[in-house]
């Protein structure tokens, strides 16, 4: 498809003859080129969508350092933002969190591990403080608002089932907050809908150690 569409396009852009010139030749043209733009069109949503496409195919299997919420409206979020539970930034943070215990409080890892352990049943004043410097370190790079996410809704069979997200913030609930816009893309509304919410490790590499 793509070496047809490019002969298409070398017969519209030759222009020597009078009959390379001709209107109704450069429309006929024209018109088999976006014919086969829509064929090309077709062929890749059949490739991406459906339960055997490969959208759904990259968050196939299971995930470490990942989250369920079901979500809740937050009108005060742009577009490309969430805020998500203590909880489950704890959880999707663990190793980063254990690090910062472990090189600025001078805690053993086994000490680490047991505050981190803790963290999940009872808010920790020393955590929520990890967890929010995170997110502010993010804030200050040039086009990111908040830790980077991803969350998509099952079965995520099509385009804009699964998008890149920005927490910008944590609350004590076990609700996920999201503004309006995404949710025709997600197919969501505030009914109990439930999203997974991941966490690309590729982001903590590029974090300073503190």
């Amino acid at each position: 498809m793509y070496m047809m569409m490019n002969k298409l396009v070398t017969v519209i852009n030759k222009n020597k003859s009078f009959i390379d010139r001709n209107p109704k030749v450069k429309n006929q043209t024209l018109y088999r080129l976006q014919t086969k733009f829509m064929e090309l069109y077709g062929e890749l949503e059949l490739i991406l969508s459906g339960k055997k496409g490969d959208i759904r195919s990259l968050i196939g299997g299971r995930y470490n350092f990942s989250s369920r919420n079901v979500i809740v409206q937050n009108p005060d979020l742009r577009i490309d933002q969430v805020t998500l539970p203590y909880v489950a930034l704890v959880i999707m943070l663990e190793q980063r969190i254990k690090n910062v215990l472990h090189r600025l409080y001078n805690f053993s890892f086994a000490e680490a591990h047991d505050i981190w352990s803790a963290a999940l049943n009872k808010p920790d004043p020393r955590i929520e403080g990890i967890i929010q410097s995170i997110i502010d370190e993010y804030k200050k790079r040039d086009g990111f608002t908040g830790l980077p996410v991803i969350i998509n809704r099952n079965p995520t069979i099509a385009y804009g089932g699964i998008l890149q997200m920005f927490c910008v913030g944590f609350t004590h609930t076990y609700t996920m907050g999201v503004p309006l816009q995404p949710l025709q893309l997600l197919a969501a509304d505030f009914d109990g809908d439930v999203l997974n919410i991941m966490l690309p490790m590729i982001c903590l590499l590029y974090t300073s150690p503190s």
